[in-house]
């Protein structure tokens, strides 16, 4: 067995997920992204109804798409950095606020500007929605449990799409496409009542940033014993060897 291999004692399970964690944090986000997704592909519902009520032409019902798109990849610029210095809850909270915005002025447009400019805010509103899920599972979650975690958000994306083809046709015979656009931007609200989550444990990142390290001293410790000709178990090694990767090997071994 390699030494860089982990060694699992018999019969050793899989961590198990709080409940009241599932539900202060996975669903929180979930619920988030299920938005981002629904926001994506309402238009495919709602064309019809925006050409006949506003007598927008097919090229300007793409560039609505455009405008979501352009500003959604525009975020993901400084969304990393972002999420790094404040954390998932308080930027996907921030960011939903412009969601929420965004819905409320498409269903009160009369004009194609109005329209554009509520779709360019909703892809700002929901920029966030898959990067802040997976780091506030990162911060949360044990390793081995991010997969799951992982698949079951994309799942709930998929239920976002879902959402706005049949059961979104089913709605519009009870309201107009205004009034769907009035409950999403309902559902947002309802959203950040519930908070996007907990907030980030104090020195939680100091104490990820030391771990880190530690992991990349034991690593390059490592590399540096086998160029330091550190013999097997016996730890000799060669006279020859540089003294700064003599002492950091010498630390290697002793962790």
């Amino acid at each position: 067995m390699g030494e860089n291999e982990t060694h699992r004692a018999p019969g050793r399970t899989v961590d198990a997920l709080p409940l009241k964690l599932l539900a202060a944090v996975w669903l929180p986000f979930s619920c988030g992204y299920f938005l981002s997704y629904a926001f994506r592909t309402i238009n495919a519902i709602i064309s019809q109804d925006l050409v006949q009520d506003l007598g927008i032409a097919p090229g300007q019902l793409g560039l609505l798409t455009a405008a979501y798109f352009f500003t959604f990849a525009l975020v993901q610029i400084p969304l990393g950095v972002m999420l790094d210095r404040f954390g998932p809850r308080r930027i996907e909270t921030v960011l939903l606020l412009f969601a929420a915005a965004g819905a409320v002025l498409f269903s009160i447009a009369n004009g194609i500007e109005l329209l554009v400019l509520a779709r360019a805010l909703i892809g700002v509103g929901v920029s966030a929605c898959l990067m802040a899920a997976l780091k506030a599972f990162v911060q949360w979650f044990p390793m081995s449990r991010i997969a799951s975690l992982n698949g079951w958000l994309l799942a709930c994306g998929g239920l976002g799409a879902f959402a706005t083809s049949l059961p979104a046709e089913a709605a519009l015979h009870y309201t107009d496409w205004r009034g769907l656009f009035a409950g999403i931007a309902a559902r947002c609200r309802i959203h950040l009542f519930r908070r996007a989550g907990p907030a980030r444990r104090r020195g939680e990142g100091r104490l990820a940033r030391t771990s880190r390290r530690r992991a990349n001293g034991i690593q390059l410790g490592r590399v540096l014993a086998r160029k330091s000709c550190v013999h097997g178990r016996t730890g000799n090694i060669h006279v020859g060897a540089d003294p700064v990767d003599l002492a950091l090997a010498e630390g290697c071994r002793r962790l």
